[in-house]
């Protein structure tokens, strides 16, 4: 078995060596400290990024069972334009309140039985592959009113 030595040059321009320990190539803890705080930073940064974008149904949630008056809420990040909303296929995106402050809310009073309310905006952050238009989607159950 071979070990072998490869150099890593942070930015500041001082190489470090990593491979078999000897006091001319051996690593602080400072160091490795440092590379593991940069690499975390640089992944969560991509993480925030990557999910930080598009548009989201907060309510109602999907696959939830709900009663009348139908609470709905938009929240939508790097929104840039072209908000549309529609339920059960028809238009309702009037019936929000302006996007500009997410989030967008509504209240509907809506029949008994399963809904389907969906979103789309353009943002300004690519969030699906290379289209910048985000979508999303909730399908929820109403209940039928309690009877007295």
């Amino acid at each position: 078995m071979s070990i072998t030595r490869q150099t890593f040059v942070p930015v500041a321009g001082t190489p470090i060596l990593f491979g078999p320990s000897t006091s001319r190539n051996r690593v602080s803890n400072y160091e490795i400290t440092l590379l593991k705080c940069i690499s975390g930073a640089a992944l969560g940064l991509y993480l925030a990024l990557l999910a930080g974008c598009g548009v989201f149904i907060d309510k109602p949630a999907d696959k939830s069972t709900v009663s009348n008056p139908v609470a709905a809420s938009i929240t939508l990040r790097s929104y840039c334009s072209n908000f549309s909303v529609t339920l059960d296929g028809n238009d309702v995106t009037n019936q929000f309140t302006s996007p500009n402050v997410s989030p967008a809310t509504a209240v509907f009073g809506l029949l008994p039985g399963q809904h389907t309310l969906s979103a789309s905006a353009y943002t300004n952050v690519s969030c699906s592959g290379s289209s910048p238009n985000s979508k999303a989607s909730s399908t929820f159950t109403v209940l039928p009113p309690h009877k007295k």
